[in-house]
């Protein structure tokens, strides 16, 4: 059972969750990025590998989401620690600048 226990509003930039989503199935959530969070969550707890990425969330919004299988103490539960965080966009530099002329630039 992929059932959601509970969360913190960073989640949000994933799945958009409420309290009253806390017992419900991870599978009748819509998601807001483009990649089958269940499938990943079925595979890390299959394999106990962890699974990363970075991209862009529906709304445009680059995010991190890491995956990771979760035993508890008493190894009576376990489940999958699924964290999704906001990467900041890096600032402007001569690496990673662009122009609206499509002039090249030299360094």
């Amino acid at each position: 059972d992929l059932v959601v226990r509970k969360f913190t509003p960073g989640v949000h930039l994933g799945l958009p969750v409420r309290d009253s989503d806390i017992g419900r199935s991870v599978e009748e959530l819509s998601s807001r990025v483009d990649v089958d969070l269940t499938s990943i969550i079925r595979s890390v707890l299959a394999t106990g590998e962890e699974w990363e990425t970075q991209l862009l969330n529906k709304a445009g919004v680059t995010v991190g989401i890491t995956a990771q299988r979760y035993v508890s103490r008493s190894d009576r539960k376990s489940g999958c620690l699924l964290t999704i965080i906001r990467i900041p966009e890096a600032p402007p530099t001569p690496t990673n600048a662009s122009t609206t002329t499509g002039t090249p630039i030299d360094g």
